[in-house]
Protein backbone atom coordinates (compact mmCIF):
# COMPACT_ATOMS: atom_id res chain seq x y z
CA UNK A 1 0.00 0.00 0.00
CA UNK A 2 2.64 2.09 0.81
CA UNK A 3 4.59 1.76 -3.05
CA UNK A 4 0.90 2.86 -4.24
CA UNK A 5 0.99 6.31 -2.35
CA UNK A 6 4.73 7.01 -3.27
CA UNK A 7 3.60 5.82 -6.89
CA UNK A 8 0.81 8.75 -6.63
CA UNK A 9 3.19 11.43 -5.49
CA UNK A 10 6.08 10.61 -7.71
CA UNK A 11 3.09 10.78 -11.00
CA UNK A 12 1.71 13.91 -9.38
CA UNK A 13 4.67 15.43 -9.40
CA UNK A 14 5.74 15.11 -12.98
CA UNK A 15 2.38 17.95 -13.59
CA UNK A 16 1.03 15.86 -15.98
CA UNK A 17 -2.51 14.83 -15.08
CA UNK A 18 -2.94 12.58 -17.66
CA UNK A 19 -0.13 9.94 -15.89
CA UNK A 20 -2.11 9.90 -12.90
CA UNK A 21 -4.55 7.43 -14.75
CA UNK A 22 -2.21 4.74 -14.30
CA UNK A 23 -3.21 4.93 -10.53
CA UNK A 24 -6.66 5.74 -10.00
CA UNK A 25 -9.38 3.81 -10.23
CA UNK A 26 -11.99 4.41 -12.99
CA UNK A 27 -14.86 5.73 -10.28
CA UNK A 28 -12.15 7.50 -7.90
CA UNK A 29 -13.13 10.52 -6.05
CA UNK A 30 -11.51 13.82 -5.23
CA UNK A 31 -12.49 15.91 -2.22
CA UNK A 32 -10.56 19.02 -0.42
CA UNK A 33 -10.94 22.08 0.88
CA UNK A 34 -11.71 23.75 -2.39
CA UNK A 35 -13.49 21.37 -4.78
CA UNK A 36 -14.80 17.51 -4.78
CA UNK A 37 -14.93 15.77 -7.84
CA UNK A 38 -16.12 12.29 -8.84
CA UNK A 39 -14.75 10.02 -11.94
CA UNK A 40 -11.30 9.32 -13.30
CA UNK A 41 -12.08 12.28 -15.90
CA UNK A 42 -13.19 14.50 -13.74
CA UNK A 43 -10.21 13.86 -11.14
CA UNK A 44 -7.73 13.98 -14.14
CA UNK A 45 -9.06 17.28 -15.08
CA UNK A 46 -9.24 19.05 -11.77
CA UNK A 47 -5.30 17.97 -11.12
CA UNK A 48 -4.59 19.26 -14.62
CA UNK A 49 -6.21 22.33 -13.60
CA UNK A 50 -4.01 22.85 -10.36
CA UNK A 51 -0.70 21.98 -12.78
CA UNK A 52 -1.55 24.65 -15.49
CA UNK A 53 -2.66 27.25 -12.25
CA UNK A 54 0.75 26.60 -11.00
CA UNK A 55 3.58 25.64 -13.40
CA UNK A 56 6.29 23.60 -11.23
CA UNK A 57 4.16 22.68 -8.33
CA UNK A 58 5.51 19.72 -5.88
CA UNK A 59 4.70 17.40 -3.07
CA UNK A 60 7.26 16.74 -0.37
CA UNK A 61 6.10 13.56 1.17
CA UNK A 62 7.18 14.16 5.26
CA UNK A 63 5.26 10.84 6.38
CA UNK A 64 2.74 7.90 5.70
CA UNK A 65 0.81 5.96 8.02
CA UNK A 66 -1.28 3.10 6.55
CA UNK A 67 -4.42 1.36 7.48
CA UNK A 68 -6.19 -1.96 5.74
CA UNK A 69 -7.26 0.29 2.86
CA UNK A 70 -6.37 3.62 3.62
CA UNK A 71 -2.69 5.62 3.38
CA UNK A 72 -2.80 8.94 5.28
CA UNK A 73 0.09 11.17 4.20
CA UNK A 74 1.55 14.60 5.50
CA UNK A 75 2.91 16.11 2.86
CA UNK A 76 3.77 19.70 2.17
CA UNK A 77 2.65 20.99 -1.34
CA UNK A 78 5.51 23.07 -2.62
CA UNK A 79 3.95 26.41 -4.57
CA UNK A 80 7.05 28.34 -4.52
CA UNK A 81 10.54 29.10 -2.89
CA UNK A 82 8.32 31.16 -0.31
CA UNK A 83 4.92 29.37 -0.25
CA UNK A 84 4.29 25.75 1.03
CA UNK A 85 0.55 24.46 2.11
CA UNK A 86 1.03 21.74 4.78
CA UNK A 87 -1.60 19.53 4.31
CA UNK A 88 -2.60 15.42 5.21
CA UNK A 89 -3.85 13.03 1.99
CA UNK A 90 -6.01 9.97 2.46
CA UNK A 91 -5.43 7.56 -0.11
CA UNK A 92 -8.20 4.63 -0.08
CA UNK A 93 -6.88 1.91 -2.17
CA UNK A 94 -8.21 -0.59 -3.58
CA UNK A 95 -6.95 -3.58 -5.81
CA UNK A 96 -3.95 -1.52 -5.82
CA UNK A 97 -5.81 1.55 -7.26
CA UNK A 98 -6.79 4.72 -5.43
CA UNK A 99 -10.40 4.73 -5.27
CA UNK A 100 -10.67 8.25 -3.24
CA UNK A 101 -8.02 11.03 -2.31
CA UNK A 102 -9.50 13.70 0.35
CA UNK A 103 -7.07 15.93 1.21
CA UNK A 104 -7.07 18.82 4.35
CA UNK A 105 -5.15 21.93 4.67
CA UNK A 106 -3.51 22.13 7.96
Amino acid sequence: MKNIALKYFELWNTNKGENLREILADNVTLQDWEISKSGIEDVVAANQGIFDKVPGIKINIKDIALSETQAMCEIDVVISDSERLHVVDVLTIEAGRITAVKAFKK
